[in-house]
Order: C-alpha cells, then sequence, then structure tokens
C-alpha cells in the first residue's frame, strides 16, 4: 500500500479498521492507478461478501453470545480462522468453548496479519525511493508473488547466488 503512494499511518489504520487483505491489496492498486472511488468501493464489497456468508454460517455456533463478543467474532472472521473454527464445530459440535476457540485461531492471525502489514508498511516505504517497484509498469502485488524479489531490490548487491538468481529469473518475470 505504501509503495502505491498510500501514507503509512493511513495503511495501517486502514488494516486495523478493515482486516481483509484481498480487499487491501486491490483497493491500494486501484487507488494507485487512479480509479473512481465508487469502483474501488464496489470492488471491496464484492471481495468482501464471502465473510457475508462465513458469518451466516458462524450464526448457529455464536448466536447465544452477547453481542460484544459477536461483534468481535465479526471483526477476526478471516479465511483461515474460519476453516479451522468450522472444522472444529463440525467435530465438536456441543463444545461449550467454542468461543474460546475461535478466538484462540482469530487473535494469532489478526496479530500476524498485523505484524507483516507493519513489515510491509516499513519494506514499501524504502522501496519507492530506491526506484525500483515505483515504476507505473509493475503493481503493488509483486513483491506479494516474489518476496525473494523484494528482498534482492533492498539489497544493493545480492550475497548469495540465490538472490543473484532471484534478481535475474524471478524479478524479471514477476514486474511484467
Amino acid at each position: 500500500m505504501v509503495a502505491s503512494g498510500i501514507p503509512p499511518l493511513a495503511a495501517m489504520l486502514t488494516s486495523l479498521v478493515v482486516f481483509a487483505g484481498a480487499s487491501m491489496v486491490a483497493s491500494a492498486q486501484l487507488l494507485a492507478s487512479g480509479m473512481p472511488a465508487l469502483l474501488v468501493i464496489l470492488t471491496t464489497l464484492f471481495i468482501n461478501l464471502r465473510f457475508m456468508m462465513y458469518s451466516a454460517s458462524l450464526r448457529m455456533h455464536f448466536a447465544h453470545a452477547p453481542l460484544r463478543w459477536r461483534l468481535l467474532i465479526a471483526y477476526l472472521v478471516a479465511d483461515n480462522a474460519y476453516g479451522l473454527a468450522l472444522a472444529r464445530f463440525a467435530d465438536h459440535p456441543d463444545d461449550p468453548a467454542k468461543l474460546e476457540f475461535f478466538l484462540g485461531t482469530g487473535v494469532p492471525v489478526w496479530l500476524a496479519w498485523q505484524l507483516a502489514v507493519v513489515a510491509g508498511i516499513l519494506i514499501g516505504s524504502g522501496m519507492g525511493h530506491r526506484g525500483g517497484w515505483s515504476s507505473p509498469r509493475r503493481s503493488l502485488s509483486s513483491p506479494c508473488r516474489c518476496p525473494s524479489c523484494a528482498i534482492a531490490q533492498r539489497s544493493p548487491r545480492p550475497s548469495s547466488p540465490a538472490l543473484r538468481s532471484s534478481r535475474r529469473t524471478t524479478c524479471r518475470c514477476a514486474c511484467r
């Protein structure tokens, strides 16, 4: 997000408020391309429609939970937390600790995501100034598709054969 021109504070606040990775990447790319706000909003809405289905299927497990817990569950719903919880709930439908299990999957996923966003902000804010990633030919998703390429671009001189190879081959493919 930062490499596409979004200020670091706005990127972090977006991550904290939205917590939906695919829509964050898509909206950052669309904003960086100068697309109209309505298109960005509609794209984000369509990408996140699956969370409505997730919430509907979790309703039967948490319908009796207090509102504050249901709101927290709704915020923490992510693909991997949802999948783990649903598998557990299918095997143990009467488990009284469903809320604790969901929080035990959702909170670590949320924390890992936020730490990854901070790392991305730090890396992304340095990439735009090195001349490698701010080219209009390259999309924001290039570093996501090619982590070794991001490392190679950050180092002034690749220190291993793997990084040298990464710079010659993978970067050329991912950055087209």
